[in-house]
C-alpha cells in the first residue's frame, strides 16, 4: 500500500464550500467504503472521497467522524 499526501492548501475558498453538503458527501463515502470489496478499486476511491470530505469538514470546523 503507497499513502500519499497531497496538500493543496488554496485549491477552494472556505466561503466556497457547503458544511452540508460536505458531511452529506462524507457520509456517503463512508457508506461506499463500507461495501465496497476490500483492496478494490472502489474501496480506495471510496477511501479518497472520505479523507478529502473529512480534510474540507476539518477546514470549515465540522467534527467527522
Amino acid at each position: 500500500i503507497i499513502i500519499v499526501g497531497i496538500v493543496c492548501p488554496e485549491a477552494v475558498k472556505l466561503d466556497d464550500l457547503d458544511p452540508a453538503a460536505v458531511s452529506k458527501n462524507f457520509e456517503a463515502a463512508k457508506a461506499k467504503a463500507a461495501s465496497a470489496e476490500a483492496g478494490s478499486v472502489d474501496a480506495a476511491e471510496a477511501m479518497i472521497e472520505v479523507e478529502t470530505n473529512r480534510a474540507m469538514g476539518g477546514a470549515l470546523g465540522l467534527a467527522l467522524a
